[in-house]
């Protein structure tokens, strides 16, 4: 519960000091928020005329996820086997695979794959794409054609997209990505760095004058709940585990500095491409390995407890909140005292659900299909790091390589204007090729639907098209889950 405090306190303070670089100065898009904004307004405001798209949305999702979904909910419903797997995408990849091995290529399934192309911009949509591409069919092949590092070895004809996945950030892109993401969203910050200045000058202001009425706008209050909150965490780690002074330092820097500039990187890269570029949970277990093996500590209580920021805040997810509730009018103040209140709530209430699931079966089991295929493969992950197993080349000569390679290509972007942009470019890197060829699927019908009704209609109605199209796969997937749950809890009643 302390280390969760702590949590919140470094998210918050992160959240609002974001609010007032991205939202408030830089006023950022934030396009998939939109789509959040536009439901909400729909369900809640009565207009004099009537407007169909949310509907339209609304039953074109229903209809697909009904379609895609359906059968195996209802096989598993009648005691039969499902006809197939309820898998994210279509593969493909023997295909681009016969040209280029180590590709992976596919079609998402699911229609919420759809709409970032219906809603992010042009350049935005063909980055993220050129992203994905230059990963999944160029670098991979590259590297199995080269025969480096242990995915090479690995890899045979015919591998499929989540193998490729997973074998290629663990043995090739853990550690480049970081270097990536960092370069991609260091050099679109420092060429903004005016503005960036503006924004804390503001909040500075704004924490002298208190004319905006919260309380949480001073500059220096928010810093130092930040501090306080991350050294906290550090020092909490520090007592129940006996590690020398540079790991303590190490420990330090990274949930102070790392995750106050990653924080903003990826707000950053929120507001503009509607995508996060967390940086992967490798780096943190990369480092707890390194300061729990050499402090000697043998009891593996101690990777179950990790300090606040080690791998980014979830700051730019509350950014991103921020963007709905000032778009929808929403008091901060009276948001912040519902938050406080349903903590509890939540807690409890989490609690007596997870009763009650697990009265209708066993968690993992066949019913709870996510954590019977999810849960046995983490806990691998987990064991092998703790082992020691798992660590494979992590060269940081491969990082400060793709740091200098990203920062080099962005300063050619910028010198001659091409219209690629630099965080949506890392932001396609590493998504799954099924994804953004999905992406590009909602962009082409985007275009369309454009060309058809023009264009100043498609910029007004496009958000509520995508809330709708949310709205719908929500239900059907929850009539559907709950059709399923519902006969399996009467069976396990006590009589």
């Amino acid at each position: 519960l302390l280390m969760y405090a702590l949590s919140q306190m470094v998210n918050v303070s992160m959240g609002l000091i974001t609010r007032q670089i991205f939202l408030k100065t830089m006023k950022l898009r934030f396009p998939i928020q939109e789509v959040s904004i536009a439901g909400i307004v729909s369900v809640t405001e009565r207009k004099e005329k009537y407007n169909p798209v949310l509907l339209v949305g609304a039953l074109f999702a229903m209809i697909c996820s009904f379609a895609l979904y359906g059968p195996v909910f209802i096989s598993d419903l009648l005691g039969y086997p499902p006809p197939y797997s309820i898998i994210p995408w279509i593969d493909l990849s023997f295909l681009s695979q016969s040209l280029l091995p180590g590709s992976s290529f596919g079609i998402a399934t699911d229609p919420l794959s759809l709409l970032p192309g219906l809603i992010l911009s042009t350049e935005t949509i063909f980055s993220i794409v050129i992203g994905s591409f230059a990963m999944y069919l160029v670098a991979n092949p590259l590297i199995v054609h080269f025969k480096v590092t242990k995915f090479a070895e690995e890899y045979f004809p015919g591998m499929s997209i989540a193998q490729i996945m997973y074998r290629a950030n663990l043995y090739v892109w853990a550690g480049p990505n970081v270097g990536i993401s960092v370069a991609a969203g260091l050099v679109p910050l420092f060429l903004k760095r005016h503005a960036i200045a503006d924004a804390f000058r503001g909040l500075y202001r704004a924490g002298r004058e208190r004319s905006s009425g919260i309380r949480f706008s001073s500059l220096s209050v928010l810093i130092a709940m930040f501090l306080l909150a991350a050294v906290a965490s550090v020092v909490i780690t520090y007592l129940l585990v006996p590690m020398n002074m540079f790991f303590f330092l190490l420990l330090l820097f990274m949930s102070t500095f790392w995750a106050f500039f990653w924080t903003i990187i990826d707000a950053y890269s929120i507001g503009v491409t509607g995508m996060s570029v967390q940086p992967p949970g490798i780096i943190d277990n990369f480092i707890k390995y390194s300061y729990v093996s050499l402090s000697g500590f043998e009891n593996y209580n101690i990777w179950f407890i990790t300090p606040v920021g080690m791998s980014g805040t979830s700051g730019s997810n509350w950014c991103a909140n921020f963007k709905i509730l000032d778009s929808c009018g929403v008091d901060l103040k009276s948001y912040f005292k519902a938050w406080l209140i349903l903590i509890p709530i939540n807690f409890l209430t989490g609690l007596l659900f997870v009763q009650i699931f697990w009265s209708i079966s066993p968690i993992p089991s066949s019913l709870y299909r996510y954590t019977a295929i999810n849960w046995p493969i983490s806990a691998i992950s987990q064991g092998l790091w703790i082992t020691g197993k798992i660590l494979t080349s992590y060269d940081p000569l491969w990082i400060m390589s793709a740091f200098f390679a990203t920062t080099g290509l962005g300063a050619i972007l910028h010198i001659t204007h091409a219209p690629i942009n630099m965080i949506a470019l890392a932001a396609g890197w590493g998504t799954p090729t099924p994804n953004a060829v999905t992406i590009l699927i909602g962009w082409i019908a985007s275009r369309i639907i454009a060309r058809r009704y023009g264009e100043s209609w498609w910029r007004k109605n496009r958000s509520q098209l995508a809330a709708g199209m949310a709205i719908g796969e929500s239900i059907v997937l929850t009539i559907l889950s709950v059709i399923v749950m519902m006969p399996r809890a009467l069976y396990t009643a006590p009589y």
